[in-house]
């Protein structure tokens, strides 16, 4: 069985070119000003992932969602089967929400956040 662990500077490098690119829009309020919350939901949220997810949860999380890998191209990459792949994420998931609740109470009500 074929193992790869991902380097945590990987991972912040994916993090530096999504805070760039893809949570930009997450930045600001409508009316313009700096969002706070969700600059502190962004920065729990990378939190999570780096210091909360098992490492092999964090690799499974880091090739399918940030690196866009096909479940069956990530399972190969990981050494492991696809069901496999597929309780880590579950187990991560889990994890992000339960502590993503905690952290932002409004959540719990319907506010949403993509977290599901």
């Amino acid at each position: 069985m074929r193992t790869k662990k991902i380097s945590l500077n990987y991972y912040e490098n994916m993090f530096d070119i999504a805070d760039a690119n893809q949570f930009s829009a997450l930045q600001y309020s409508d009316n313009g000003a700096p969002d706070l919350e969700r600059q502190r939901m962004v920065a729990v949220l990378k939190n999570i992932v780096r210091f909360e997810l098992t490492d092999r949860q964090r690799d499974c999380v880091e090739l399918v969602y940030f690196g866009g890998m096909k479940m069956a191209a990530a399972a190969d990459e990981l050494g492991i089967t696809v069901p496999t792949l597929s309780k880590h994420l579950k187990k991560a998931r889990a994890r992000i929400q339960k502590i993503m609740l905690l952290s932002f109470p409004r959540l719990q009500k319907g506010g949403g956040c993509g977290v599901e």
